[in-house]
Formats: structure tokens, sequence, C-alpha cells
């Protein structure tokens, strides 16, 4: 468990990075390993979020990347631990919970520290998006705004 040096002084961890932290490494990792995304290169669907400032936008998100990648491309999300579900700044509103599997524990204990929460509340890093979320509503929750 750690942190290991590697070919070309590439790091790989085996835990989630902090980016307060570890500002510097978190930032390598995330350009290595969180490429941004073309829509012309991957499948995706449309959903419509509703920002903090309570203006609707209509955007693409690939399927089989977690919903946080789609709406850090699009929008002002924190999204601060990168998708380790080590924080709650992706927590989002879903129109309709049911489409997705219920709450890990782990996400449910980061949810307990999130400002906001209510039945519908979901950390965006968490949820898998595939075609059936096609035209799928989410709302960008309290606190998650950038700096």
């Amino acid at each position: 468990m750690g942190v290991t040096a590697g070919i070309g002084g590439i790091v790989a961890t085996t835990v989630p990075l902090c980016p307060r932290c570890h500002p510097l490494l978190f930032s390598i990792s995330r350009s290595l390993f969180v490429p941004p995304m073309s829509d012309s290169d991957l499948d995706a669907v449309t959903i419509t979020v509703t920002d903090h400032d309570a203006k609707v936008h209509t955007i693409s998100v690939p399927t089989d990347f977690p919903l946080m990648q789609g709406l850090i491309e699009h929008l002002p999300l924190k999204a601060e631990c990168g998708g380790a579900c080590a924080c709650a700044t992706c927590h989002v509103y879903l129109a309709d919970p049911s489409l997705f599997s219920a709450p890990s524990e782990d996400e449910i204990d980061m949810l307990d520290m999130a400002f906001s929460v209510n039945t519908n509340s979901r950390l965006s890093c968490q949820l898998m998006i595939s075609p059936a979320h096609a035209g799928m509503v989410v709302t960008l929750a309290p606190g998650t705004e950038k700096d």
C-alpha cells in the first residue's frame, strides 16, 4: 500500500490520492488516467443538468464512464478526489434515483459529510453511465462549485 516509482519516473499508487496532501501527484495521475473526452470517440448519452445558478444545460456524457467525468468536462464541479469516493464534492441530486442501484456503504459515509443531502442525493463519481441513462435529469448540489 502506498506510492511506488515506476518506469521512467511514472508514479503508481494503490490508494486514492488526496489533492490537498499530494497536489502534484494528484494532477499527474489525473492527467494520465482521466483523459479529456471527445464525444466523437465514445458512445454517449444526453442528460439534462441544472447548475449551481439554476441554469439548465443539455450535455453529452460517455457511456461506461462515471457521471462525474461528463459533468467536469462541461460544468464547474469540484470533484476534488478525482472519483475515488474520498470526498463529497461531486454531490448531485437525481430526478429519478431508481435509475441506479443503491449507494455503497462508502458512498453513504461520504454523503454524511456533504451539504444539503436529500433522499435523491448521490456522488456522481459512483454513477456509471449506460445507454439506459439517456435523458436523465441531474441537479448539482450546493457546496460542489469550483472556487
